[in-house]
């Protein structure tokens, strides 16, 4: 409606003129345009308050810097740690100067940074690293945060992203869901909370500063816990954690689309991101991610039951080994047992009964079952692949779900499995 604000935003300044003869051209001559042959900059972003994050961990008790844009207001702000209630900082920022705080003391975490001015609000995680050193080192996809923001680096009036082929400036504000990365809140947060209710210490780093560094290591690092799908890993990363299992390590993987693309980090941008690899850096091939296969009715999910158990790993304790479908799946298909790799314990969807009768009745073989969660031998170390979404969700509502995730941390930090009553 004319005199109204236009909603947050990225907008393109387009010129249209119809000759007398009714024909119309626009400038840019090609509507939507592509990206890289626009000219000039006719790029307008409509903003009304985002905060710029660091996309690397803080130390717990030192300095950490935001940038705030509330547009010349003043704001409110105040800090909590993801899954509590209540603030634990609070203050007053002025408009034009950067937010300084020191990081909250005591365990790892991720926290969220809220932004008040009159009636908007905003939010935006940040990761606190403790001191003490824990067992376990949590990765969060950052990279994947970033790479799917939509935010117009270069003003042409197109969104910067990785999906799009880049290039996506680092560090930038987080548009999100008023600041918090969709991919956040439904995979990474959840864990997250899930852990610190289990009372399960942990080391908490982002890829990008992973992939900045020479870690993880075998030698000094007993699990790793990608915390939610890293759609985006540089090369030399990915050739780092394949080798950190098979030199003994022990790396769990939630999310799917995970660890299969590449990107190259530059001191200040992401460029050359790459289409999808069939496989991922441990050898997995995986099938699209695809809804849950169903009974006959066509509504009710086939369960997932296991296909494949080793009891010495004790990836099943406490479950029998059936569990409800949900989400959406990506099914990895059978590999090959070698001398480095053998799968030890996996779920999916198995043939139903009506399913090998009918191809039967066909002359045909009945679907190969395929594992969508699988702990499988690499070398010297074990991976497990959770290719199922909302995973994270349910390990805080279904005690099955939640069972299994303890057992997956229990196994990362070298600790046996046990069986575990509802809440704890």
């Amino acid at each position: 409606m004319p005199g109204r604000p236009a909603p947050p935003g990225i907008y393109m300044v387009v010129v249209a003129v119809r000759d007398r003869a009714g024909n119309l051209g626009t400038a840019p001559a090609v509507l939507p345009p592509v990206p890289g042959q626009v000219r000039g900059k006719p790029g307008i972003t409509v903003r009304r308050l985002t905060a710029q994050p660091p996309v690397e961990p803080v130390r717990a008790g030192e300095r950490v810097q935001f940038f705030v844009d509330s547009r010349r207001r003043p704001y409110r702000w105040s800090v909590r740690r993801v899954g509590a209630s209540r603030p634990i900082k609070k203050g007053r920022g002025t408009p034009g100067k950067t937010l300084s705080m020191r990081a909250p003391r005591g365990i790892s975490g991720a926290y969220l940074l809220q932004i008040d001015s009159g009636r908007l609000s905003a939010r935006v995680p940040f990761l606190v690293q403790a001191q003490e050193r824990a067992k376990l080192l949590v990765v969060a996809p950052t990279l994947s945060w970033l790479g799917v923001d939509k935010v117009d680096d270069d003003s042409d009036g197109l969104p910067n992203t990785l999906e799009t082929g880049g290039p996506v400036k680092w560090p930038r504000v987080i548009s999100g869901v008023q600041g918090v990365p969709p991919a956040f809140a439904a995979e990474t947060a959840p864990l997250l909370v899930f852990l610190d209710r289990a009372r399960i210490r942990y080391d908490l780093t982002s890829d990008i500063a992973l992939a900045r560094s020479r870690d993880p290591r075998a030698t000094d690092r007993e699990g790793v816990l990608l915390a939610g799908s890293l759609r985006w890993v540089p090369r030399p990363l990915a050739r780092r954690l394949r080798g950190y299992v098979e030199a003994g390590g022990r790396l769990a993987s939630f999310g799917t689309e995970s660890l299969r693309r590449g990107v190259r980090i530059g001191a200040n941008r992401l460029t050359q991101p790459t289409q999808p690899t069939p496989t991922d850096p441990f050898g997995a091939r995986l099938e699209p991610v695809a809804k849950p296969r169903t009974e006959d009715d066509g509504r009710t999910p086939l369960p997932l039951t296991a296909l494949a158990e080793d009891p010495a790993l004790g990836l099943l304790t406490g479950s029998d080994g059936v569990l409800d479908a949900f989400g959406r799946l990506e099914e990895s298909l059978e590999r090959p047992e070698t001398r480095r790799a053998k799968v030890l314990t996996a779920l999916g969807q198995d043939v139903s009964d009506s399913e090998r009768a009918k191809a039967e009745a066909e002359g045909e073989l009945p679907r190969e079952a395929l594992p969508v969660l699988t702990a499988t031998r690499l070398g010297k170390g074990v991976v497990i692949r959770v290719g199922l979404t909302q995973w994270a969700q349910r390990a805080g509502t279904d005690a099955e779900v939640a069972q299994i995730t303890r057992n997956i941390a229990d196994i990362l930090r070298r600790v046996r499995p046990r069986v575990r009553s509802a809440g704890r």
